[in-house]
């Protein structure tokens, strides 16, 4: 029997094109718009860039962390200036930026890359998720276009200092692949499923709790299809559960990985009243609701929100509410719909837990279920050839205006105002230091140099934080580290005297904390015979001082 040939007319060959065309240009955009300038923008380098960064070079060059512990599931961090222990980073925030970093070595950019790869991975498994629900390509692509520069994630997509892309993309694959499972009967979506989830709870500390709630919201939704299907459910939790293994192993080994961190940020740590507790932890979880968050202010953090406008674009709303407006309709009918509005109930809940207000990466898993709303909202109305037509159109040509002005402000007017938030001037003098330091000279580091950073004292070896700057841009040889700490003829803590010849670095002022509470400031003093090489501003009158000394 001759087979069928089905020919595809000329305008369907256009349109197929030129589709393919735009998804191509779309993506070369959001690459350039996440790989430019990465290692300069935002300015500076936070100190848990420095931790994570370092930290991976380790597990490049050694196959341990900075402690010599071989491949640990969690990294021990955050000590504070006595050496103790008091917190942990995640795998996610390390592994993926061993091989970077092992092959370009200690630099900024190849510490970013990750998480900006993280972020456009997510924004195409979006654009699979939003045809899932729409079944139309091109708004699926715009979608992802839209996700992947969304004020909620572009500027944490550009630096090294959480989990938050790999916990997204964990999010979005685990969800797209469980309704593939469960539409197709697949256990191989079931079993990529589970293994999706279980990255995003290695991915980020908020990610554990999110990611257990968001199961039972999807066990909840699809209980009848659970019924009918259970092995479909079974072997996603099976699969779920068996990635998690190394991470039970450690939880078993070390309770405190999973408690350290709640105790010193939760609503909980004052011991209040019953009543106090309620009353904080219902208002943090309606703030993330309100539209000073979402549209207007969004998180008042420079390192997580660059200060314009919300977490998300304002030329969603019309779509937000269209949006809403299906999830309303469909929601007792499709299990789909239904995991979709369980998620957005619940997906402030770890965040309503911690101190903060309006913390974007605490409940970052919320812009998945935000987004997706919107795009549903964008289907309906473009449906609708009236008046819905005609107000998606000028909401989207409006969009593309707050998008140019958003990505204006962030690569202008947003580097100048996060400089003090990633510790710029301190990382900047730190990094010409070591860059014009003879190899037989040391880095002597004044205590006032790190005042403007931390605002704390530091130990000898510039612990708790200060430590990880002085090891990336020191360069300093992880083997030697992990069995001495910081080498004294490379950087030391300047303490009066000079010993071999080098570099000062030293702010103008020094900060102090008297029994008032409040920080003032006195001269430092200039060490005898030391020349002054050059100055560089930090904030107010205060500058660091480069000097030559003997």
């Amino acid at each position: 029997m001759d087979r069928l040939v089905v020919t595809k007319s000329p305008g369907e060959r256009f349109r197929g094109a030129a589709f393919i065309s735009a998804t191509a240009a779309l993506l070369i955009v959001t690459s350039i718009l996440h790989f430019w300038r990465i290692g300069s923008a935002p300015p500076g380098f936070y100190c848990d860039e420095s931790a994570n960064a370092y930290n991976a070079y380790c597990i490049a060059k050694t196959g341990a962390d900075e402690y010599g512990v071989r491949f640990p599931v969690f990294f021990r961090c955050c000590d504070d200036n006595h050496g103790r222990r008091t917190g942990w980073c995640d795998s996610m925030m390390i592994y993926p930026r061993t091989p970077f970093l092992a092959a370009f070595g200690l630099q900024k950019w190849a510490a970013r890359i990750p998480d900006a790869l993280f972020d456009i991975l997510a924004s195409i498994v979006f654009a699979f998720l939003v045809f899932e629900y729409c079944r139309n390509r091109w708004l699926s692509v715009a979608s992802g276009f839209c996700f992947s520069l969304i004020p909620w994630l572009f500027v944490m997509s550009r630096i090294a200092v959480g989990g938050y892309m790999p916990l997204v993309l964990g999010l979005t694959s685990g969800w797209l692949l469980a309704l593939l499972a469960f539409r197709k009967q697949s256990y191989g979506c079931a079993i990529l499923s589970g293994v999706a989830w279980a990255f995003a709870m290695y991915s980020y500390s908020v990610g554990r709790p999110m990611t257990v709630l968001l199961l039972i919201c999807f066990g909840v939704s699809y209980f009848r299809e659970l019924k009918t299907h259970w092995k479909v459910g079974l072997v996603l939790v099976v699969s779920w559960v068996g990635c998690l293994a190394p991470l039970i192993a450690a939880v078993a080994r070390t309770p405190e990985v999973l408690t350290s961190r709640f105790q010193t940020v939760s609503v909980f740590q004052d011991n209040p009243s019953w009543n106090t507790i309620i009353s904080r932890v219902a208002s943090r979880y309606l703030e993330y609701f309100s539209p000073q968050f979402l549209f207007l202010r969004g998180d008042a953090n420079l390192r997580q929100h660059t200060g314009f406008g919300g977490e998300l674009f304002g030329f969603l709303f019309p779509m937000l509410v269209a949006g809403l407006y299906c999830l309303v309709r469909r929601v007792r009918t499709q299990p789909s719909y239904r995991f979709l509005g369980l998620g957005l109930l619940v997906y402030p809940t770890a965040a309503a837990l911690t101190e903060d207000h309006l913390h974007s990466g605490r409940c970052v898993n919320g812009v998945i279920f935000w987004v997706l709303t919107a795009a549903i909202g964008a289907h309906f109305l473009w449906q609708k050839r009236d008046i819905g037509r005609k107000l998606l159109v000028i909401a989207c040509c409006a969009g593309v205006i707050e998008v140019a002005v958003y990505l204006k402000d962030y690569f202008s007017g947003y580097q100048i105002r996060s400089r003090v938030a990633f510790g710029a001037p301190f990382t900047e003098a730190l990094e010409d230091c070591f860059r014009t330091l003879d190899t037989s000279n040391t880095l002597y580091v004044s205590i006032s140099a790190v005042g403007p950073l931390v605002g704390v004292n530091v130990n000898r070896d510039f612990k708790p934080m200060a430590y990880a700057h002085i090891l990336f841009f020191g360069k300093i040889d992880p083997r030697v580290y992990q069995q001495s700490g910081i080498p004294r003829n490379r950087a030391r803590l300047y303490e009066g005297m000079i010993d071999t010849p080098g570099l000062l670095l030293r702010a103008s002022v020094r900060l102090v904390k008297p029994v008032q509470d409040k920080l003032v400031t006195v001269p430092e003093p200039k060490p005898i015979g030391a020349k002054l090489l050059e100055t560089k501003p930090v904030y107010g009158d205060i500058q660091y001082e480069v000097y030559q000394v003997r």
